[in-house]
């Protein structure tokens, strides 16, 4: 826990710890194992994505059903402009 505590490794998740530990350290640990421990020694939250703040859906425009069409081209395309 020394490690895992350490200012260099105080954001990595128990995946990348694990990896970082083996490859650093020479310590194999199973990453289910580690998030475990790091649970219990209140260095990672089990779930963070549970407090997310949800949108609130926005009211609905007054002309729903509406539809307009615009023509902003200059161009004359159908037949030189005559309709």
């Amino acid at each position: 826990m020394k490690i895992v505590k350490q200012a260099v490794y105080k954001k990595f998740g128990p995946t990348l710890m694990s990896e970082h530990l083996e490859r650093d350290f020479d310590i194999e640990i199973n990453k289910e194992t580690l998030r475990q421990i790091m649970i219990k020694a209140q260095v990672w939250i089990a779930n963070p994505h549970r407090n997310k703040i949800k949108h609130t859906t926005r009211e609905k425009k007054t002309t729903y059903g509406i539809m307009d069409q615009l023509d902003g081209s200059y161009h004359d395309w159908l037949e030189n402009g005559e309709t």
